[in-house]
């Protein structure tokens, strides 16, 4: 299992900017199902966001650079590194670009996050401009395109090739129209190509069992939605068949993890909370460290959530 950690989060090594990222592997040394051996693969890097094994080494997200790294002589260090893309925005740490993601036409697919950024290929010079946009990579040929939409936190697709993304406030949208069609005519406005999955009637509320704190902004967001990230379909049976096809979304602020039911709506969707949940979250903690950034299915089926654990959650901003 491949992570990375933001540990400069969120002003840098001792508050002074200072690069202290870490990109890590787990493994189970003895297959009894429980990861017992941690190495360190890359360190000293600025505020990485993703991680994603590729090509014999891994990808990384770490604005404003997209990295290639790989072990060569087998020591379990990064020895080999270059910068595929730079360009990337920086800033607010929650709003930098993140995720990787296959399409299903071969192409990476990466979030925006809500920065932008004027992004160059190291391998061709062409550069794109990701205002407002997300875009995608061909790492081996240096290839970059934005793509209409644009995510926060996490762009997933299910398995037939739907994309969706989600913003802080809300916990999930499709992405209805895609560029290949959209780019056909640039003259035309288009509408907006997201569809929002939640009823309005259930829009934003959230039900923690953590101690609701007191906020430094956005008072009125208490037991709503306020920062939705790691948007994801889960498209496996391994929790039961009626899980096959729900969203996750995780909601650091309030502690838990909800889950929605999705549902065909002409050509896009919508989304509603099971009857199990109509009062209640998929996954919650009363403690206030639990802060759930990334949820992925695995390939035993289970999902995994990457649980930043830190008492304050906010930005300095």
């Amino acid at each position: 299992m491949w992570v990375v950690e933001m540990s400069d989060y969120p002003l840098g090594i001792e508050g002074k900017e200072k690069a202290g990222g870490r990109v890590r592997f787990l493994e189970d040394s003895n297959d009894d199902g429980v990861y017992d051996t941690s190495t360190v693969f890359l360190e000293d890097i600025p505020f990485p966001t993703s991680v994603y094994p590729y090509n014999g080494g891994t990808l990384i997200v770490s604005p404003p650079d997209i990295l290639f790294a790989r072990d060569a002589v087998g020591d379990g260090r990064a020895d080999e590194f270059s910068v595929l893309y730079t360009g990337l925005a920086q800033g607010n740490e929650q709003h930098l670009a993140n995720g990787m993601n296959w399409g299903l036409d071969g192409w990476i697919y990466l979030a925006n996050g809500d920065s932008g950024g004027q992004v160059r290929s190291t391998q061709t010079n062409a550069q794109v401009d990701i205002s407002g946009r997300d875009f995608r990579i061909r790492p081996e040929t240096g290839e970059i395109e934005s793509i209409a939409g644009r995510s926060q936190f996490g762009r997933n697709r299910d398995s037939l090739g739907n994309w969706f993304g989600n913003s802080n406030s809300w916990p999930g949208w499709h992405f209805a129209l895609d560029s290949s069609y959209l780019q056909r005519n640039p003259h035309v406005r288009y509408a907006d190509s997201r569809v929002h999955l939640p009823a309005p009637s259930e829009e934003g509320r959230v039900f923690p069992t953590s101690k609701t704190l007191s906020r430094f902004n956005d008072y009125e967001r208490s037991n709503r939605f306020t920062s939705a990230c790691g948007f994801m379909i889960y498209d496996d049976s391994a929790l039961g068949r009626e899980f096959i096809g729900n969203s996750f979304v995780s909601e650091p602020v309030h502690n838990l993890v909800s889950r929605a039911l999705i549902h065909p709506d002409g050509a896009t969707f919508r989304s509603e909370r099971a009857a199990i949940d109509t009062n209640s979250e998929f996954l919650s903690s009363t403690g206030n460290w639990f802060r759930p950034a990334a949820i992925r299915s695995g390939p035993d089926g289970a999902i995994y959530i990457v649980d930043m654990y830190r008492f304050a959650i906010e930005h300095p901003q």
